[in-house]
């Protein structure tokens, strides 16, 4: 079934900013989780996004419940690490839906409440444990830049899966 509006659920902007460059290049509607639910009937085949926490895509399981999320798009600070299966598994989205996982960014300026003291401590800890490393890979070098000084790192090439999945449909 072709989707027929993207969701999403956004914590500092980066999953909005891929809703809306994916939004464009299919021209399919947007709508945040809360705008879908007065809006779109129940079932409404949907392509679904949302910020990764903890290894799960955030806001899944209530856009599942509600419509027909025919795929999953989990948006997370860095590439590394970051596997489709494992998102699959930690957050319950069945084999019968394509998973999609890419980077977004991280900006502890945008947090707020007990998000910013958790991810402060946590920044800070990942930031000195891989200041302490001697080789760091690119990978490394870009979390720690992010740990330190946060960045968006939003890339409308990172959807070109998506993209193409979408085609197919």
């Amino acid at each position: 079934m072709k989707p027929k509006a993207i969701v999403y659920t956004s914590n500092t902007g980066h999953t909005a900013a891929y809703a809306e460059l994916l939004s464009e290049r299919i021209d399919l509607p947007a709508y945040t989780l809360e705008e879908a639910l007065q809006k779109l009937p129940k079932r409404s085949p949907i392509i679904y996004m949302g910020w990764i926490m903890a290894g799960k895509i955030k806001g899944y399981r209530k856009a599942a419940w509600r419509f027909n999320v025919c795929a999953a798009c989990g948006v997370g600070m860095t590439a590394g690490g970051m596997n489709a299966d494992r998102l699959r598994r930690a957050t319950g989205v069945k084999d019968d839906i394509d998973v999609h996982a890419i980077p977004g960014g991280f900006e502890l300026n945008k947090l707020s409440g007990m998000m910013y003291g958790m991810m402060k401590k946590t920044a800070a800890k990942v930031a000195g444990d891989l200041r302490a490393k001697q080789d760091r890979s690119p990978e490394e070098e870009n979390m720690l830049m992010l740990m330190t000084r946060g960045a968006a790192q939003i890339d409308p090439a990172k959807l070109a899966r998506l993209v193409e999945w979408y085609k197919k449909q």
